[in-house]
Formats: structure tokens, sequence, C-alpha cells
């Protein structure tokens, strides 16, 4: 299957693209050098995808939502959010890449907004994402994330008494580019001589082999902040 095929090409350090036929079942593996064409019975796409999540809350007024209490609406949402597009807790990160946790944010005009990144497993799209994230199915969890939060704290916190009852809420699931142009869990070698340096992030590090000249590709370490 098309699903099989992308897990094949997420498991090879290198593969960038896969492409899988439906009438003869061929899966084919590509590294960075490869370039799309038309194929009326092919199915291709990158190792791993990436979907945001985006959930504008209405009907609450959330201004006084401390950062502790989004920290308490993070934990309580991200394991309920999980289970809705059935990936592992881990799966879904927060704004700053965090594992297991979601972003709640103020805004102006429509009261508050949460958004999350989710990795889906091979073979899942975003279609099916945006199926199981309708926002009739998200008001439960988000409501019930809310009413934990407020037993928590012996009442509503943040927002106003009774705001649950008339919350609305808008999803919409969309594709993030950056999840083409990461490839998680490999490294190039060698490294260009005397290119070693640290950096806070893969994009700061991918910044700096933006501007080395030469430099084709870069590996980033998370735990040491190696960039090469």
């Amino acid at each position: 299957s098309a699903g099989a095929c992308q897990a094949r090409c997420a498991g090879l350090p290198g593969c960038v693209r896969f492409s899988f036929r439906r009438t003869s079942g061929g899966c084919e593996l590509f590294d960075g050098t490869a370039s799309f064409a038309a194929l009326e019975d092919g199915i291709s796409g990158p190792p791993l995808c990436v979907a945001e999540v985006r959930l504008q809350l209405l009907g609450i007024d959330a201004k006084h939502l401390n950062a502790s209490l989004q920290e308490e609406l993070a934990a309580a949402f991200s394991g309920r959010l999980a289970r809705l597009v059935d990936v592992p807790p881990s799966a879904v990160r927060d704004n700053f890449g965090s594992a297991g946790g979601v972003t709640f944010a103020n805004t102006s005009a429509d009261g508050l907004l949460a958004f999350a990144f989710v990795d889906l497993p091979a073979g899942h799209t975003l279609a099916q994402v945006r199926d199981r994230l309708s926002s009739q199915a998200v008001r439960g969890p988000i409501v019930a994330s809310f009413e934990a939060v407020e037993q928590e704290n012996g009442g509503p916190v943040g927002w106003a008494a009774g705001a649950l009852l008339n919350l609305g809420v808008v999803a919409d699931v969309l594709a993030v580019p950056a999840a083409q142009c990461f490839l998680i869990g490999t490294k190039y070698e060698p490294a260009m001589s005397g290119s070693e340096s640290a950096a806070d992030n893969l994009t700061a590090c991918q910044a700096t082999c933006v501007g080395t000249p030469n430099c084709a590709h870069f590996t980033f370490v998370k735990g040491s902040r190696l960039c090469r």
C-alpha cells in the first residue's frame, strides 16, 4: 500500500520522497535530487506528514487565562486530541515542538486559539484528520478539558461561569511544508571541515547552512544542540 511504501521511506536514512504505483504495487524511494512528474496511477509524498491543527474557541472570554492555566489546559487536552486523531500522545506537539503539548493563545477577535502539530502515521491523510476533527467532534473534548481544569481549581478560572455552555469551535487542519524538509532520525556524513557549531534549534542550524558557502545539507543533534 501507499502507507507501507511511505513507512519504508521513513525508515531509510536519506529518503526524501516515495512513489507508489497502485496498479503494480511498486514502491520507489528517492533522495533530494528527485523531481515530481505526472503518473496516473501513482501516489507520491514525503516520509513524514505533519498536520497543523487550529481550533478557534468562540464565545469564551479568556483574557485572564494566565500561563499556568494555559499549561493545565494543554495537559488536559493534548491526550484527548491524540485519541481523536488516533495517534500516540507523543505525536502531538506544541508550538515549541514539545511532545504531548498544545498551545493556547488569546486572540483579540476570536477569544481563544488552540493549535498543535500532529505527526501522522504512515498512510494517514489530512482528509482523515479533518474528518476526525470536525468542529462538532472536537467540541466535547475541548469542553471536557476546560471542565477538568475547573474541577482542579474549584471553579471557572480565567473565563466566565457558564461560558462553556455557549462555546463554539471552528476547526481547521493544514499541512506543514516543513515536514517535507526535515528528515527526523537521520544524519549526513562526512561534515564539512570546520563546520561544527552550536545552534538553538534545527531551524537555526538550517539557516547556518544557508549562509555557509557550498553547504548542501545539515545535521542538528537535539540533545547536544550540535550543528554540522
